[in-house]
């Protein structure tokens, strides 16, 4: 998935567009933002190519969202706060 996704983000990077790739998940019981932002790290610095942004979405709650940001202009970090977004 990643693969597909990467290509179509660097497509738009060489045209000089900035890049964000979002990541949804819902389920509290399995996962975590840590858990996902750990699975990716090996898979973002492996490659050459890297979005600009990526940012995990926890959608588990029904009023609140919570965004991480484990990668800024390219660079990754596990030192993440979370953004709370209302739902409207």
């Amino acid at each position: 998935m990643l693969d597909k996704k990467y290509g179509k983000l660097e497509r738009c990077s060489k045209d000089g567009d900035a890049t964000i790739l979002v990541l949804e998940y819902s389920d509290i019981a399995l996962t975590n933002h840590i858990l996902v932002a750990e699975a990716l790290e090996p898979l973002v610095t492996a490659r050459v190519y890297c979005p600009d942004h990526i940012v995990l979405a926890d959608t588990t709650d029904q009023q609140t969202w919570c965004l991480f940001h484990p990668v800024i202009h390219g660079n990754f970090s596990l030192d993440m706060e979370d953004i709370p977004v209302e739902r409207v």
